[in-house]
């Protein structure tokens, strides 16, 4: 098959993974990078922190954060100047995976990421549903609320409206029927000092809640939803 030219470029921060035994969160990177590295329809950049003699990596190019050794804080500076080094560029996609919520003024944040994109560039965010039928039934218990750090929790409605007033064409909302805040709203409920779950209670709460999650996704009203839409 032959490659496509002009093909977005994306990158991904791949150091959850860097040096890592294959488990955990570095398991869970290895298989998603894995599989979009599989796609052709884009070019493909790994940033990380340090050259990783990864046979994974071979699949696509790498950027290397600069070098930064204090006592404290390294990767947090290394990352403010990496993002400074790159501040001038535009991007085909930005992804925000939880953040928007965040945020002190999400307006202002889509604005500038607005003017980071590209004309005809996308931005895919993902974040909790106030609109969820768990933030209806457990209201204050609602696992996703999850205050003081969620500043600002959207439904669809308000979610489109801000993405409209600032300057994008919402292309889809979808709801994911995953039922983890679910059953964590459940456990909050009855147990607010310890969040952790019982192994076999927790997996058959996710055989009661995933037929209903699976239902409720198709209208919108699961806890999580991710929003594509395209600078215009």
């Amino acid at each position: 098959m032959e490659k496509l030219k002009n093909r977005p470029k994306i990158a991904l921060m791949s150091y959850a993974m860097d040096g890592r035994a294959a488990k955990g969160t570095a398991l869970y990177a290895r298989k998603l990078i894995g599989g979009l590295l599989d796609d052709e329809k884009f070019d493909f950049y790994l940033v990380h922190y340090d050259k990783v003699g990864d046979p994974l990596y071979q699949k696509a190019k790498e950027i290397i954060m600069p070098r930064v050794r204090l006592p404290y804080g390294s990767k947090f500076i290394s990352q403010l100047l990496f993002f400074w080094q790159y501040r001038k560029e535009q991007f085909d996609i930005i992804h925000l995976g939880n953040v928007i919520e965040h945020l002190d003024d999400p307006k202002k944040a889509l604005i500038k990421i607005h003017s980071l994109l590209k004309p005809g560039g996308e931005i895919i965010i993902i974040t909790p549903n106030f609109d969820s039928l768990s933030a209806m039934v457990f209201r204050n218990y609602w696992y996703a609320l999850d205050s003081p750090r969620h500043l600002f929790l959207f439904s669809p409605k308000t979610i489109f409206r801000l993405l409209s007033e600032t300057g994008f064409s919402v292309l889809g909302i979808n709801s994911s029927p995953d039922v983890r805040v679910t059953i964590k709203s459940i456990n909050y409920l009855f147990d607010r000092k310890d969040m952790r779950i019982n192994f076999i209670i927790w997996h058959l709460l996710w055989l009661v809640f995933k037929p209903i999650g699976n239902l409720a996704s198709l209208f919108n009203k699961t806890s999580t939803m991710t929003i594509r839409a395209k600078k215009i």
